[in-house]
C-alpha cells in the first residue's frame, strides 16, 4: 500500500495548544477502489418513517430505530422482521427524543433518550424495565462485554469526554477520550460526534465525524487509548486544517473534512471498517466510500459506493454490510 503521508503544524481554534499531527491520506483511492453491488431490502416498517440509528447485534442481525415513530425493530440477516418493539411517549417509560439503541444480554433492549438525558430499558415483548439517569445529553448507545458504552451529545464545552461507561448499577463514568474544541458551536458539536466501533476482544475505537482524521483505540490491557491516523481518501486532504469561518451550516459540508460518517467493527477479523466521503460529486451529492483498516489501522481496501449512505452496520456472518441512506432506505451490500 503506498500513501500519501501529510506533515501539518494546526493549531485548532479553541483548543489548548497547536501540535505536530500526521494525518495519512491513501493515495490513488479512486482507482484503487471497487464500486459496491448494493440491493434495495424491503422496508420493516409498514410507514414511510425516519431512521435515526441501526446497530448490529452478533454476527447476523441489526437493529433499526425509527425515532419519530418510537419504533424499533430487530432483523435478521435476510431482513427478515424478528421483533418489533412501540415505545411508549409519555409516562415513566416515554420517551422524548430517542437517539441511539443497543441490545444487552440478548434480551434487554437500551434506547438513548436525548432530550430525556436518560437511558431507558425495555424487554424484548415492550415491557419497561426501568432507567439510567445521566447528567449529560445522549447521542448513541453501545454494548461491550456487561457494559454499555454511551456518546454524548457535546454542547459548547460539555460534557469533556467523548465517551462514558455505564456499569450494571447505573453509574456513567467518562473515559479517556477527551473531546476537541472550536469556536463555532455547530462545529464543535459535530467534531465532537463520536463513531465507536466495539470489538469481540473487549477493544473500542472511537473516531470523529468531522475535522479530525484520528482515531483512539483503547484495549483491555491499555492504561489509556492509543491515538493513531485513520486513513483517508486523498481527495479530501486539502481540507486538513481548514476551520471554517462565520458561522458554518450543514449546507455548506463540502468546506468541512469529514472523518468517519459511521464506523462498524469485524468481529471476526478485527477489522474495522468506516464511512467517509471521498472528495468527488456524485450524482446524490458528495460521493462516499467505505474503507477497511486493519487492527493498527493498516488501510487494507475500500469500496465505493452509488448510493447517499449515511449509517453502516456490518454483518460479519454472511459478510455483508447494511446501510441506511438519506431517503430511509436500506441497502444490503456483500463486502469483503
Amino acid at each position: 500500500m503506498r500513501a500519501i503521508t501529510l506533515l501539518l503544524l494546526v493549531v485548532l481554534a479553541g483548543c489548548a495548544a497547536g501540535e505536530a499531527e500526521t494525518p495519512v491520506f491513501i493515495d490513488d483511492f479512486i482507482t484503487r477502489s471497487t464500486t459496491l453491488a448494493c440491493e434495495p431490502a424491503p422496508a420493516p416498517s409498514a410507514r414511510r418513517s425516519t431512521i435515526t440509528s441501526i446497530a448490529a447485534h452478533g454476527d447476523t442481525s441489526f437493529l433499526v430505530l425509527y425515532g419519530e415513530d418510537r419504533e424499533v425493530v430487530l432483523l435478521g440477516p435476510d431482513l427478515e422482521v424478528r421483533n418489533r418493539i412501540t415505545l411508549d411517549t409519555a409516562g415513566p417509560a416515554g420517551m422524548r427524543m430517542p437517539t441511539g439503541i443497543a441490545l444487552q444480554d440478548d434480551s434487554v433492549l437500551v434506547v438513548a433518550d436525548q432530550l430525556g438525558t436518560k437511558l431507558q430499558r425495555f424487554d424484548l415483548h415492550g415491557r419497561h424495565l426501568g432507567s439510567i439517569d445521566l447528567d449529560f445529553a445522549p447521542q448513541e448507545v453501545h454494548r461491550t462485554g456487561d457494559r454499555l458504552l454511551v456518546t454524548p451529545f457535546v454542547i459548547r464545552n460539555y460534557p469533556q469526554s467523548m465517551l462514558f461507561t455505564v456499569d450494571r448499577s447505573g453509574e456513567a463514568e467518562p473515559l479517556s477520550f477527551p473531546t476537541v474544541r472550536y469556536r463555532d458551536g455547530l462545529v464543535n458539536t459535530f467534531a465532537n460526534t463520536a463513531q465507536v466501533a466495539t470489538f469481540p476482544d473487549g477493544r473500542i475505537v472511537v473516531t470523529h465525524l468531522l475535522m479530525v482524521p484520528f482515531a483512539r483505540v483503547l484495549t483491555p490491557t491499555s492504561p489509556a487509548p492509543v491515538r493513531l491516523p485513520l486513513p483517508l481518501p486523498d481527495g479530501v486532504h486539502r481540507l486538513y486544517g481548514k476551520v471554517p469561518t462565520g458561522s458554518w451550516t450543514e449546507g455548506r459540508a463540502d468546506d468541512v473534512l469529514f472523518a468517519t460518517i459511521a464506523s462498524a467493527a469485524d468481529p471476526a477479523t478485527g477489522d474495522l471498517l468506516y464511512l467517509t466521503k471521498t472528495g468527488r460529486t456524485a450524482e446524490y451529492g458528495s460521493e462516499k466510500a467505505i474503507i477497511r483498516v486493519d487492527r493498527e489501522l493498516h488501510y487494507l481496501r475500500s469500496h465505493l459506493l452509488d448510493i447517499n449512505a449515511t449509517r453502516l452496520v456490518y454483518l460479519a456472518g454472511p459478510q455483508v454490510a447494511i446501510i441506511a441512506t438519506t431517503n430511509d432506505e436500506l441497502y444490503r451490500c456483500p463486502i469483503s
